[in-house]
């Protein structure tokens, strides 16, 4: 599937607090107040009216962990949406995209993804927008870290983002690539 409309997906400061830590002897788990993924079923809910709406991970958990694991972590009804992620496994082979994706910002990585990928229309849902470019605001949703999806003004610009999706000429594709220069395939 390759995604007509695609919404990237980070899963720390969005679906939980930003407190997510990782113990080899714990796992994953909150070092502060919150449950993982308790706003999962918040995006689920915001998406049942929009079945076309394909997921991107674009969150540190992909690479940590690995692309299935980390879409395990979701709700069945979520994971069937995921069709990617902005990391993929071969990064850690090629010595050019490992130091790529090692210095790129997120904006870098979900436009990288974007360009390869090619949706009609497109969302960012993140709490880390730093060096996002203003002209592609429009295609953002922040959150703010500990609140995440649990903030009902956020959830209420994602809902209206979503709608937007579908109307023609809105949150497409943007002009030439603006992030950080990809290296050569």
């Amino acid at each position: 599937m390759s995604g007509d409309r695609v919404l990237y997906l980070d899963f720390d400061g969005v679906l939980h607090p930003d407190t997510a830590c990782w113990h080899r002897k714990r796992g994953i788990y909150l070092a502060g107040p919150g449950e993982l993924f308790e706003h999962a079923p918040v995006l689920d809910a915001l998406l049942a009216p929009w079945p076309e709406v394909r997921l991107v991970l674009s969150t540190s958990w992909v690479p940590m962990l690995s692309f299935g694991r980390a879409r395990s972590f979701l709700p069945p009804a979520l994971q069937a949406r995921v069709i990617g992620a902005t990391w993929h496994s071969t990064f850690k082979q090629e010595f050019e995209w490992r130091h790529w994706w090692e210095t790129a910002t997120r904006f870098d990585t979900v436009l990288a993804d974007v360009m390869r990928r090619r949706p009609r229309a497109w969302l960012a849902i993140d709490d880390d927008v730093k060096d996002w470019s203003p002209d592609l605001a429009e295609h953002l949703i922040t959150t703010q870290g500990p609140r995440g999806l649990g903030c009902a003004a956020v959830q209420a610009r994602l809902a209206q983002k979503l709608a937007q999706l579908h109307e023609p000429g809105q949150l497409g594709l943007p002009l030439p690539f603006a992030g950080k220069p990809l290296p050569s395939l």
